[in-house]
Parts: C-alpha cells; structure tokens; sequence
C-alpha cells in the first residue's frame, strides 16, 4: 500500500497546476500507483478554514476508497473553532492540520490552542504542522524552533512534523527522539540519505510518505523512499503501513 500523507484539493492560487482538480488527483496518484491520498483544502490555508472543510469532506464522500481527509480550524476564532473541529469529526475528519503562519496566529500564543489540540485529542484526531505546504522557498514557513516547543505541551497528543527540509533535519531528529508522540512525513526531504538516517536514528515507524499531490512531483516523492537503503520491511511502513494504521484509528 501506498499513501500519501501531505495531499491537497482546492485552487492553487500562486502558478498554474492542471492537476488541481479531484480528477487530476486521481490521475496521478493511478499513475503512479498511490492507493490512498490524506487530503486537505487549500481554503482552509487562509481564507474559510469551513468552507474548506465541507469541499475535503464532500470530495472524500465522493471517493471513499482512495481518499481521506484532515480538517482545519483557526484556533483565533475561539469557540467557533472547536464547533467546526467536532463537526468535521463528526464527518469523519481523521485529523487536524493547523496553518498558524498563514492563517497569522501564534503556536505557542494563541490564548486557544491548547483547548483545539485537547478536542483534537480527545476526538482521536492526529494534529499536522506542516511547516511549509510544499518545497518552495517564496512561501510562508513556520520555525521549527516553534514547533519543539509546542509538541513538548501535549504528550498525548499524536502529532506529524510535515515540510522538514534539509536545514531543518538536526533539529527534527532531536524533536521526534526527546518527544516519541511525533511522526514526520517526507514530501520536503532533500538530503542525500536522509531518509536513510531518519530509520536509523528514530525507526521506520515514526515516518509517513508524503507526495504533496498534485502540487509536487509524486516520482520524486516515491524515488527518495524507495532508493532509500533501508530494509524493504521498513520502506513498507513508509509508504503506507504506518499511514494505515493511523488512519484506521478513526475509522
């Protein structure tokens, strides 16, 4: 099984993408043999994170067998955020990716955030940071530093460190070895072996493939896990047996 972790649907609204449909999606992953895609809406990035919600969750009900959805919420929007949070559970949301440097609110500021990760975790949501949306350097980026500080305030709470690229990859190893509830994703590693050093420091069950369809290159997503030089039982679990297993907790 593959699965990608770091999917979109929506209007890509920087450059042209003639893949951004549901359709386009779909294509890609069929070529490229990707059985399951987690997706979110690009409407959630910045502008109606609930209206995005009910495109994801409309379009998942649409595709029930290829694909599956995390929410969004704003966390400054207070108790109109939880309300959406429970209601996208409800609609059967498998977890929470949370957009603070695009959506201008603070991780570890916000007078709201604490209460949005103790629903998602009671809900049994997984919580996504993706500290970019894709490997491009012109977008917005949410520090890393940010990110350590925060996963240490909820122990219970699953999270995915997603968009780690290279200059990141020291302090991403040391946040997933002090804190063993993060996972990481790997649509924005571009280091030489650093797939492989990733097994080999926190194990192959900490990390999740991510393509970031239909926004990036799903041959350069899938090369760099299966080239990498681990065993095959370990690139297994990338590619999707780890995925399976966290989704299937919401099932």
């Amino acid at each position: 099984m593959i699965v990608d972790c770091n999917a979109y649907v929506g209007q890509w609204p920087h450059w042209f993408n003639k893949y951004m449909s549901v359709e386009g999606l779909l294509r890609l992953m069929d070529g490229h043999g990707v059985d399951r895609a987690v997706v979110a809406s690009l409407q959630c990035v910045d502008t109606n994170p609930a209206a995005g919600n009910e495109e994801a969750a409309a379009v998942v009900a649409r595709h029930p067998g290829r694909l599956s959805w995390f929410c969004s919420v704003c966390p400054s929007e207070d108790k109109q955020a939880l309300s959406e949070l429970e209601r996208a559970a409800a609609r059967g949301a498998k977890g929470l990716r949370l957009f603070p440097q695009h959506q201008v609110w603070g991780l570890n500021t916000d007078p709201n955030v604490g209460a949005v990760v103790a629903l998602a975790q009671r809900l049994g949501l997984s919580v996504q940071l993706p500290l970019r949306l894709i490997m491009d350097w012109s977008l917005p980026v949410l520090p890393l530093g940010e990110v350590r500080s925060f996963v240490g305030r909820f122990p219970e709470c699953t999270f995915i460190l997603s968009g780690v690229n290279y200059p990141e990859h020291r302090l991403a190893v040391d946040i997933l070895q002090k804190h063993p509830n993060t996972l990481l994703e790997t649509s924005c590693l571009m280091g030489r072996d650093e797939v492989k050093d990733l097994v080999e420091r926190v194990g192959a069950e900490r990390l999740l493939l991510g393509l970031g369809l239909p926004l990036q290159s799903a041959q350069a997503g899938l090369v760099k896990v299966e080239k990498a030089r681990i065993e095959a039982a370990a690139k297994q679990l990338i590619l999707g047996g780890n995925a399976a297993r966290l989704l299937d907790r919401r099932s």
